[in-house]
């Protein structure tokens, strides 16, 4: 059994990271099996994780048989992805896989957000054929445990968090590209700029609140044409040699004599700290969150 709630959250989160589908009924139901079967090479890290989530699975009290747990390497887990054809649509058979799963089989895909043992975003989707009861069991699993599920309600490539990360890297690369500002200066504009908000709120609800009283409506109609402009002159820099040198010196010069590894804990630490704010407060609490 797994001893804390973090090593907990880890597992689930390294067996999403791999593409791994939720233990649909985790705690909403009891199920007869599960299966599960992954494609990655004999003897990797991948396979390592996988096994371990398989063992977890196996000895869980809400399936009445043992998990089948199996291992298909072989064209790049595909092999794998092939064992969902003609699964029933309740997610008791699971697939690993680098791929994401394609509409057409019914499987659940939950992508947390790292590292996954401190932050509390998980993206789960199903595919046409998925039980809609199934996507619902994986989002209460996850939320039981204290993660934040969001539902990704059509397949996209990169996903929701993902593309509205590149949205602002690709804003970002381009102003260094143009000479509009250092590595140095972009990243003070956010982490001491609308970041900070951003980390209490997200852009929709930022937006509403500077509406004034009227809200979101009011700030659309009056901004939104100049929006619309700025969306229009945004760039879409091409990630050459030359740009990933500037960014990589750019990124050296604002490092100095610090280490990042020092940084790194230090932005967990903070992180941390701004989590547990978060929910102590309850000031910003979400009117369906479970833990407030």
């Amino acid at each position: 059994m797994l001893h804390t709630r973090r090593q907990f959250m880890h597992h689930i989160g390294c067996a999403s990271a791999l593409g791994a589908l939720s233990p649909l009924s985790a705690w909403a139901q009891t199920i007869d099996q599960l299966k599960i079967f992954y494609g990655v090479p004999a003897g990797s890290a991948g396979d390592s994780v996988a096994r371990r989530v398989g063992e977890k699975l196996a000895a869980s009290p809400y399936t009445r048989n043992p998990a089948v747990v199996e291992n298909k390497p072989g064209a790049g887990g595909r092999i794998a992805l092939e064992s969902l054809k003609g699964a029933p649509a309740d997610g008791t058979v699971l697939t690993l896989s680098p791929f994401s799963c394609t509409s057409i089989y019914p499987h659940i895909y939950s992508r947390p957000f790292n590292p996954p043992h401190m932050i509390p975003l998980v993206e789960v989707g199903g595919g046409e054929r998925t039980a809609p009861q199934a996507v619902a069991d994986a989002m209460a699993f996850y939320a039981h445990i204290g993660k934040r599920p969001i539902q990704v309600r059509r397949e996209i490539k990169g996903h929701i968090a993902n593309r509205l990360q590149a949205a602002l890297w690709r804003e970002a690369f381009h102003l260094v590209d143009q000479g509009v500002a250092t590595v140095e200066d972009i990243d003070t504009a956010i982490s001491q700029g609308p970041g900070l908000r951003w980390a209490l709120m997200g852009p929709f609800m930022n937006l509403h609140l500077s509406g004034g009283d009227v809200g979101i409506a009011h700030l659309l109609d009056h901004l939104g044409g100049p929006i619309e402009s700025w969306w229009q002159d945004l760039g879409a820099p091409s990630m050459t040699e030359a740009l990933q040198r500037q960014v990589t010196e750019g990124v050296a010069q604002a490092l100095g004599d610090r280490q990042a590894s020092d940084l790194a804990r230090a932005r967990d630490a903070l992180l941390m700290e701004l989590l547990r704010a978060k929910q102590v407060s309850g000031l910003l609490s979400e009117p369906d969150d479970p833990h407030t």
